[in-house]
C-alpha cells in the first residue's frame, strides 16, 4: 500500500542556522545589559550604600561614647529627651537606655530605624568595640541582622537560664518537702561498687533514689526518679 510522505524541511543540519545565532545572540547581550546594570546596582546602592551606613553609624556611635564619658552625661541626655518631647512628641522614660536616646535624637522620623541602629550600638558598647574599628566590626559580623540576631539569642538564653533556675529552685523545694514525710528506710554499706551497666549486657536503663541520710549508712527514700535515657557500656 502506499503511503503519503510527510513534509520534513530538508536543508535543515545540526548546525544552527545564521539568523538562529544573531537572534539568540541578541538576546543574550540584552541579559548581560540587565547584569551589567544589577551588578553596578550592588556596587553602588547595596555594597557602598552598606559601607556608608556603618559608616554613618559608626560617627553616632562615636557621638553616644562622647556623651557617655561626658562630666554632663545626664544632663545631655535630659536636654534630647525634652527635644523630642518638645518639638517631636516623642516620650522618651528616664530609665530609657543611652544609646536609645542618642539614636532617636539623631533619627527622630523613623522608629523602626532608629530601634535598628541601637540595637547594634548596644552590642558594640557591650563588646567594647572602638568607634573606628565599628565599620568593619559589622561587616565581619555578617552585617546589621546579625548583630541584631546575637541580641535575640542573647536574650532568649536568659530567659531559658532563668527559667530553669526557678524549676530547679522549685524542685528543691519539693525535695526539702518530701524529707519531713514518710518513707522507707535502708541501709548502705560504706563501700559501694557502682556498676550501671553488667558485663555481659551493652546498655541498660536505671533509676535514681533521691535520700536523706540519718546517721552512718542509714539513709531514707524520698523519691525515686527515672533516668529518661539508655546508659551503654560502650
Amino acid at each position: 500500500p502506499s503511503h503519503d510522505k510527510p513534509h520534513i524541511d530538508m536543508g535543515l543540519s545540526p548546525v544552527q542556522a545564521p539568523e538562529m545565532v544573531e537572534l539568540i545572540d541578541g538576546l543574550l547581550a540584552k541579559g548581560n545589559s540587565f547584569r551589567s546594570m544589577n551588578d553596578q546596582y550592588e556596587q553602588k546602592y547595596i555594597i557602598q550604600g552598606n559601607e556608608e551606613l556603618y559608616e554613618l553609624l559608626a560617627g553616632i556611635y562615636g557621638f553616644m561614647l562622647t556623651v557617655n564619658e561626658s562630666p554632663y552625661r545626664d544632663h545631655i541626655l535630659k536636654r534630647m529627651r525634652d527635644w523630642l518631647n518638645d518639638e517631636k512628641q516623642i516620650v522618651l522614660q528616664e530609665t530609657t537606655a543611652m544609646e536609645s536616646v542618642v539614636v532617636r535624637y539623631i533619627v527622630p522620623a523613623d522608629r523602626q530605624t532608629a530601634f535598628n541602629y541601637a540595637r547594634v550600638l548596644k552590642v558594640a558598647f557591650q563588646e567594647k568595640i572602638v568607634a573606628k574599628d565599628l565599620p568593619g566590626y559589622i561587616k565581619g559580623r555578617g552585617g546589621i541582622t546579625k548583630i541584631q540576631d546575637t541580641l535575640e539569642n542573647e536574650k532568649a538564653a536568659k530567659e531559658k537560664k532563668e527559667v530553669a533556675k526557678k524549676k530547679v529552685s522549685l524542685y528543691k523545694k519539693v525535695l526539702l518537702a518530701r524529707t519531713k514525710g514518710p518513707g522507707a528506710d535502708i541501709t548502705v554499706p560504706t563501700k559501694v561498687f557502682a556498676d550501671f551497666v553488667g558485663r555481659s549486657k551493652d546498655e541498660c536503663l536505671f533509676d535514681i533514689a533521691l535520700l536523706t541520710r540519718k546517721g552512718e549508712g542509714q539513709w531514707r527514700v524520698n523519691q525515686i526518679v527515672n533516668v529518661p535515657g539508655i546508659v551503654t557500656g560502650k
